[in-house]
């Protein structure tokens, strides 16, 4: 279940609305000089789910690139384990984990996010930092993150832990 303060939208019906519309559907329409929060968004996935997969390349394509990620405050979780039968990178689930963590909300762009969704599944994390152009001011701090194993085994640990409560995924 969604935490109570969240919104959960389809996003199949959303993706067809450039982010403009998304946001005057959402009422976050900003005039110059004021400040709006940020829409919290949790996405919860399952390493090499094929709808996790397609969702993902959706918020990316048709959302994060349009600007979409202005508006949000998405934190994203993975579930333990990977779908049978696909192949998944053991990096991954570090990346996210700290993405989260070092970049949350502060990149726009959800660059680490759009790592994610291009290795998930079958790619490297490492070769969809290139494949998705992030910037190394970006992806530097998220390596690191990676690079320290008890910070990160501890921020794995902490997102397999939230992501257990759901047992759907999009």
């Amino acid at each position: 279940r969604p935490p109570p303060d969240s919104v959960t939208v389809p996003f199949g019906r959303m993706a067809s609305l450039d982010h403009v519309a998304c946001a005057a559907l959402l009422g976050l329409v900003v005039l110059p000089g004021t400040v709006a929060s940020l829409v919290p968004v949790l996405l919860i996935e399952w390493q090499g789910c094929p709808d996790c997969t397609k969702y993902g390349e959706g918020l990316v394509e048709q959302g994060l690139k349009k600007g979409l990620g202005t508006i949000l405050g998405m934190k994203v979780h993975f579930s333990e384990g990977s779908h049978p039968g696909i192949t998944s990178d053991p990096e991954l689930h570090p990346w996210v984990a700290c993405g989260n963590n070092v970049t949350g909300t502060s990149d726009p762009s959800y660059y680490w996010y759009q790592v994610a969704a291009c290795a998930n599944p079958g790619k490297k994390v490492a070769s969809c930092i290139a494949e998705v152009g992030m910037p190394e001011d970006k992806s530097k701090p998220v390596n690191a993150c990676m690079a320290d194993g008890p910070l990160s085994a501890q921020l794995v640990a902490t997102m397999h832990q939230e992501a257990s409560t759901y047992k759907f995924f999009p």
